[in-house]
């Protein structure tokens, strides 16, 4: 499952999946607003690489929002509603 889909529809993942993000032409930050969803609240990656993390037995159900902060232009990404991207736990 890979967090960069083409057409910005948001992650759908149950416990247990796993989520690459990657980064291409630029470091980014990502901070998780429930630390239940990964176990984690901040991952960074670097330009060029791909980090996964496996969503927790604890993640909430439904929509969870998490910010991605891109260095090369000192800016958030948004998804297609122009608002942050979000895993979709079922």
């Amino acid at each position: 499952m890979q967090s960069k889909d083409s057409n910005n529809a948001p992650v759908e993942a149950k416990p247990g999946d796993k989520i690459t993000f990657s980064a291409e032409g630029t470091d980014i930050y990502i901070q998780f607003m429930d630390v239940n969803l990964t176990g984690q609240t901040t991952l960074m990656v670097k330009k060029g690489t791909s980090v996964t993390v496996t969503v927790s037995d604890k993640a909430k159900k439904g929509e969870n929002a998490y910010a991605v902060f891109c260095t090369s232009d000192m800016s958030f990404a948004k998804n297609m509603r122009n608002s942050p991207p979000v895993i979709i736990i079922k």
